[in-house]
């Protein structure tokens, strides 16, 4: 028998965990459309959406310009 990997133990274990770090677990009773009217009028939870789509901004960028490089060997 095959031993589990230790990314399939570390995600299981995220998984498993993730309820527990929910800021405010008593939020989610309203429903798709309150979750997300919360998420989209509270400043913190527009500042990390900012911040994620600056930093998936900067990663496009530098993979786009190491593509623009020659960074990419695939086609070889």
């Amino acid at each position: 028998m095959r031993r589990p990997s230790i990314k399939l133990i570390l995600s299981t274990i995220l998984l498993t965990a993730a309820p527990a770090a929910w800021a405010h677990p008593a939020l989610f009773d309203g429903g798709l459309l309150a979750n997300l009217m919360h998420l989209l009028t509270q400043p913190d939870h527009l500042l990390l959406l900012a911040g994620i789509g600056v930093a998936a901004a900067i990663f496009i960028a530098i993979r786009n310009r190491s593509s623009l490089r020659g960074g990419n060997h695939e086609d070889q």
